[in-house]
């Protein structure tokens, strides 16, 4: 005969059911099959008697399933390997916590214990396991039994008229403690959106044995990321410009759990490496365009986050240099001699690094009258390269600022000019406002968006023209641009004006040997001259050849050239009013409507030249 001892030490919940499991066998090589066993097992007195429940019975490949909620029981049954019934019986003494398992054989004439010697329900082992017994049971903890307390067990079995045999002393340790656990903090702002997110919990009973790990992000609802792992790291795929919090729960070995949690152990902001480049961008107060607060910023940032800027505002320029910090955020003070001017704040924008924003705040001194503003900052990194990545827009355009028809304040003519993109993104532009102020060769960037920041200083710096110019699928080009002098004794509009227009513009191509500047072999059309003084409305009709030679009706030549390069044109009429007198205009051609536009100057008010078919 033999005994298996029923389980190992072990650490168990304080509330959770202990579970025993009492084996023993009738070994192979036995002279004869058991006939009677008999198992006690004495609870111990830290156990809840009262929470006593048989599980399962077993012999001989027999196994029986104790009712719930019972404390004794009885049952006959066979066995495959002997006639006789096997009687069953399991109790518990509730005064005394003995628990007392009886099966053997009987006898079906006496009722007795069988009187062969060759009978019995538990023969010799073998393979089939026939000769292999058990018994089990569950019981919990008195309440409030304290942490640590040990909780002792042993069976004794005793096989037919041999002696008791002892099972090992079995030790189960309560676990009332709850296991703690954090995630290791993490760098307040992280530059990568791979995040290595590790955790470690302890537990000084039982031990760890899973982890439940939280995320939330933006402040927003807590989520479980990570269910019942035991790892103590993972990576957490993240986006750039949010904020990431995570927690952990610990679970014990024994099914403790850690105390839930309100707050994070540890929170980082995922941000872009600000990648090197120059930056071009405007400088603006869009609710109160004004030319002291316009102007242009250009910022080189080099690989280590430090930066070198050229700050154009109200006409002057000013240099800076520094450094973004963690946050990818600088900040400025620009001064003029002693005395500060404005402060400048960037930052690099979280979710496309490529772009920057921020603001300009003029520092006005307090008693001095000045006027305090802050104009946004919106500039975007120059990306095009010639061989590498250049820029679609890259051509040439003519492009048309709409006059005020009617207006003896506003200049009626239509400003008009030229520009070229260059395949590095470089924008090259010559314009004629429509007051008679010609803008020299200026330059810019335009930004990846296909967006141009336009910024030039007029009058002196007392005036401004700025814009954010849009150009659309390479073809077209527009924005809300606004234009403002200054009164002064100029010959055209002294008293000055403010005014916002629709800029527009188009892709200018240049013309083939047997085509015009508008793209066509002869063209009919008309130029008109309005306003500026003038007494009536004058026009001409005319055909333009495929040499751009304009020529009426009567074949005389019409005073009109065109620049096939560029679209420009120019020319004049007679005044109708001064004999001997023409009127000069110039204009470009916008092939995409087969139109051109420009301007004239009157007595002290500019006109509209238009060509139309």
């Amino acid at each position: 005969m033999e005994f298996l001892p029923p389980t190992a030490h072990a650490y168990v919940n304080a509330t959770g059911a202990i579970n025993y499991t009492i084996y023993f066998e009738n070994r192979s090589n036995a002279t004869a099959a058991a006939q009677e066993v008999i198992v006690t097992d004495p609870l111990d007195t830290n156990l809840d008697w009262s929470s006593f429940q048989f599980n399962q019975i077993g012999f001989n490949n027999v196994t029986i399933d104790v009712p719930q909620g019972l404390q004794a029981f009885n049952t006959n049954v066979s066995v495959s390997t002997d006639p006789n019934p096997v009687q069953v019986q399991a109790s518990l003494n509730p005064q005394t916590g003995l628990v007392t398992w009886q099966m053997m054989s009987i006898d079906p004439v006496t009722g007795q214990l069988v009187g062969d010697p060759l009978a019995g329900f538990l023969p010799p082992n073998d393979s089939t396991g026939r000769g292999d017994g058990f018994v089990s049971f569950s019981v919990h903890p008195k309440s409030g039994v304290a942490n640590g307390t040990h909780i002792w067990n042993q069976a004794g079995i005793v096989f037919d008229v041999n002696a008791p045999l002892l099972t090992d002393v079995v030790t189960n340790t309560i676990d009332a403690g709850a296991p703690a656990s954090r995630v290791n903090a993490l760098a307040a702002v992280t530059h990568t959106t791979n995040l290595v997110v590790s955790w470690t919990g302890t537990d000084t009973n039982s031990g760890v044995a899973v982890y439940d790990v939280y995320v939330a992000v933006n402040g927003g609802p807590w989520t479980l990321w990570l269910s019942n792992t035991t790892n103590t790291s993972a990576a957490y795929s993240a986006s750039f410009g949010n904020t990431y919090a995570f927690y952990s729960i610990a679970f014990a070995n024994t099914g403790n759990v850690e105390a839930s949690k309100s707050s994070a152990d540890t929170a980082t902001q995922v941000l872009p490496v600000i990648p090197a480049g120059t930056y071009y961008g405007l400088i603006w107060n869009t609710n109160n365009i004004a030319p002291a607060s316009s102007g242009l910023l250009t910022l080189s940032i080099t690989a280590q986050s430090k930066y070198t800027a050229k700050l154009q505002l109200g006409g002057a320029t000013y240099s800076l240099s520094g450094v973004f910090n963690e946050y990818n955020i600088a900040t400025n003070l620009v001064k003029n001699g002693k005395k500060y001017l404005v402060a400048l704040q960037l930052q690099v924008n979280a979710n496309d690094p490529d772009l920057i924003t921020g603001s300009v705040i003029n520092l006005a001194e307090v008693g001095t009258g000045e006027q305090t503003w802050t104009a946004d900052i919106t500039a975007d990194r120059a990306i095009f390269n010639t061989r590498t990545n250049p820029t679609p827009q890259a051509g040439n355009y003519t492009v048309v600022i709409p006059g005020t028809n009617a207006s003896s304040t506003l200049p009626e003519g239509d400003g008009c000019g030229t520009l070229s993109v260059s395949r590095a993104g470089t924008i090259l532009f010559t314009w004629s406002l429509a007051d008679g102020t010609k803008l020299s060769p200026l330059s810019s960037q335009i930004s990846k968006h296909g967006q141009w920041p336009l910024y030039v200083p007029l009058y002196g710096n007392q005036g401004v023209l700025v814009s954010w110019i849009t150009f659309t699928n390479a073809q077209t080009l527009g924005g809300d641009l606004t234009w403002i002098k200054p009164p002064s004794d100029a010959h055209y509009y002294p008293l000055g004006f403010s005014r916002t227009a629709v800029a527009f513009g188009s892709r200018y191509y240049l013309p083939g040997k047997a085509t015009n500047v508008l793209g066509q072999t002869s063209t009919p059309l008309t130029l008109t001259l309005e306003g500026g003084n003038l007494g009536q409305v004058l026009t001409k009709q005319f055909t333009l050849n495929a040499k751009n030679g304009a020529v009426d009706a009567n074949g005389k030549k019409v005073n009109l050239a065109f620049t096939p390069a560029t679209g420009l044109f120019n020319g004049s009429l007679p005044d109708p009013d001064v004999p001997g007198k023409t009127i000069p205009f110039i204009g470009v051609v916008l092939q995409s409507q087969t139109n051109g536009y420009g301007y004239f100057l009157g007595t002290n008010q500019s006109g509209e030249s238009s060509l139309e078919p």
